[in-house]
């Protein structure tokens, strides 16, 4: 098939446009069509071109255009975000907006990259992208597109919903960068952080959500970002990074402040507390009804490595804390050493339900952090 020279000219600017804008270069390059090389159609052009406007006039680093300032939100009582503005005279056609619904329609993400500063000056202001997959069935739109349904956007968490705004007209969502993101596709979301003025070291928590149906949380990102110079030690400063849990300053976590563990049976969930800070929380498969754990305080009194139980079956129960007598322990899920793992692999599954012989439970990852964490000696608190 023979090109036009205009047809040429144009494929060769949006390709040079999407290498220039890099912030969406890989969004522009995933909407070429396998067919570019035979046919550049107007849909796709128009497409291009609406998402080369959008990133254009949506960084600072390549606005040239706009006197218009990011607007502004707090994001904790430590740093305020900007997300840059957004054109909203831009609208994609309806034909841009529709899809089929799946039969079964699914949203999940996976974290792909973040790229910012790991250290800043302290009121320093700069830059965040995060790029997430779509890795569910239904695809997502921005809340710029114009689209009604579904709208992805970056929410602000830990607290959920954090809402410290300066501006009526700034809610606390991130805007995704792109006006629909396919599943399989990348999207990316872009704001400014300015950091306090003082020396600090600070964690914040996002995670996506998709609006009115729900948060997508394997896919939350906890971000720390060095503010100036600390008296903390590199080690210190790791763990207490490691342990927080809210959106924050980290250098309140008191590392020498006691420990306890508390497990509540109705929602199958263990909190794992430092001082009155909730540092850990994960899921448990606790005692079925004929063999219930029982309730009540006691404390860990006995730690090993691996413990294997007396009776038959003889199961393998790997970083066990007994709390109570007559063998009741903390224990990474359990497994059978004649049966090529087909235990294990059931075990894992059962997370989250009350299945086991009155021990508590737990993911070998969890596990292998809570066994490190708390001493002999720590409380222990089962509660219905």
């Amino acid at each position: 098939m023979k090109f036009s020279h205009k047809q040429i000219l144009t494929f060769i600017a949006v390709l040079v446009l999407s290498l220039t804008f890099t912030t969406d270069s890989f969004a522009l390059l995933r909407q070429i069509p396998d067919d570019m090389k035979q046919l550049i159609s107007e849909d796709y052009l128009k497409t291009s071109v609406l998402s080369i406007e959008n990133e254009t006039q949506k960084s600072p680093e390549i606005a040239t255009t706009t006197n218009e300032a990011p607007k502004k939100t707090e994001v904790s009582s430590n740093t305020t975000l900007l997300q840059a503005n957004t054109p909203e005279n831009i609208t994609p056609s309806p034909e841009f907006c529709a899809y089929e619904n799946p039969a079964k329609g699914t949203y999940s993400a996976t974290i792909i990259s973040v790229r910012k500063k790991l250290r800043v000056k302290p009121g320093e202001t700069y830059q965040i992208k995060i790029f997430l997959k779509n890795t569910g069935t239904t695809p997502w739109f921005s809340k710029t597109s114009g689209c009604e349904k579904p709208v992805l956007s970056l929410g602000l968490d830990n607290p959920r919903d954090r809402s410290d705004l300066i501006s009526d007209e700034i809610t606390n969502r991130i805007v995704m960068d792109q006006f629909r993101v396919l599943p399989g596709e990348i999207a990316s979301f872009t704001f400014f952080e300015t950091a306090p003025k003082s020396d600090d070291i600070i964690k914040e928590f996002y995670t996506p959500v998709v609006e009115g149906v729900k948060w997508l949380d394997s896919a939350q990102i906890g971000l720390e970002t060095y503010i100036g110079k600390t008296s903390e030690t590199p080690k210190s400063a790791r763990e207490k990074i490691s342990l927080s849990m809210e959106s924050g300053s980290v250098l309140d976590i008191d590392l020498s402040a006691p420990r306890k563990i508390v497990v509540d049976i109705s929602e199958q969930k263990m909190f794992v507390y430092l001082g009155d800070k909730l540092v850990k929380n994960f899921r448990v498969s606790s005692g079925k009804s004929a063999t219930p754990t029982p309730y009540g305080e006691t404390k860990i009194t006995l730690k090993q490595e691996v413990r294997v139980s007396a009776k038959a079956p003889h199961y393998i129960m790997p970083k066990f804390m007994m709390f109570r007598a007559g063998g009741y322990g903390i224990h990474a899920l359990p497994s059978l050493g004649n049966d090529r793992g087909r235990y294990w692999t059931e075990a894992r599954s059962h997370i989250g339900i009350p299945v086991s012989h009155g021990c508590i439970r737990l993911l070998p990852e969890d596990a292998d952090f809570l066994f490190d964490f708390t001493p002999i000696g720590t409380p222990v608190v089962v509660k219905p």
